[in-house]
C-alpha cells in the first residue's frame, strides 16, 4: 500500500510542476510532459492533458491552464496476487502568471 501511496503523492505533485510550467514558463505541452514523465516514470504521455483557458489563448490572453492525468493504473506483484489499482485522475488548475520563457526558473 506505500508503494501506492507514493504513486498517488507522485501523480499529484507532477500535475503540480506541470501547471506551474505552463503558467510560468509558456512551455509547450510536449516539453511539460516530458518533465512530467521524469517525475513519475510509469506515466505515458497520452495519460497527461495540459488545457490552456480559453481555448486558442496566447500568453497575452490566456486566465488559467489545467494540467491532468488520466486512466494511469498502478500495478504491484505481490506473490500470488498480481494487483492493478486504477488510480483517480489527478488535476491542478492554475491562473496565468507571467507565461515568460525567459524567467530563470523555466529550465
Amino acid at each position: 500500500m506505500s508503494r501506492a501511496l507514493f504513486y498517488w503523492n507522485t501523480a499529484t505533485e507532477a500535475t503540480r510542476l506541470g501547471a506551474r510550467l505552463a503558467v510560468v514558463c509558456d512551455q509547450d505541452a510536449s516539453a511539460i510532459k516530458t518533465k512530467m514523465q521524469a517525475m513519475l516514470g510509469v506515466l505515458e504521455a497520452d495519460q497527461i492533458n495540459v488545457t490552456y483557458s480559453p481555448d486558442g489563448c496566447d500568453s497575452n490572453s490566456c486566465r488559467s491552464v489545467t494540467v491532468s492525468i488520466n486512466g494511469f493504473n498502478f500495478t504491484a506483484l505481490i506473490p500470488v496476487l498480481p494487483l492493478n489499482i486504477p488510480m483517480p485522475s489527478f488535476s491542478t488548475t492554475l491562473p496565468r502568471e507571467s507565461m515568460d520563457s525567459a524567467n530563470p526558473d523555466c529550465t
